[in-house]
């Protein structure tokens, strides 16, 4: 069993992960979305505006999301998953 603390910190981490990609994704015009077969599907703003669009929000998100519950987690505000 991982400490509570570890594991708030590292779903900050991850929000935090989460939210560099949509950055690195706004400032290049392409993120990543998964796979397409064997080979990386990155939806970018010229060819698929709606994808591109789709993808960075839920990065956007789902990063912010990440990053605040971990970060409440560490302080003691709120319970991480599977912990009462």
């Amino acid at each position: 069993m991982v400490s509570p603390s570890i594991a708030a910190l590292l779903m900050a981490l991850a929000g935090m992960v989460f939210l560099w990609q949509a950055w690195r994704g706004h400032r290049t015009g392409e993120v990543r979305g998964g796979s397409s077969g064997f080979k990386p599907y990155r939806p970018n703003r010229r060819d698929n505006p709606l994808a591109f669009r789709l993808f960075m929000a839920f990065h956007g998100c789902l990063g912010s999301l990440l990053l605040a519950w971990g970060l409440l987690a560490l302080v003691g505000l709120v319970a991480l998953p599977g912990q009462r």
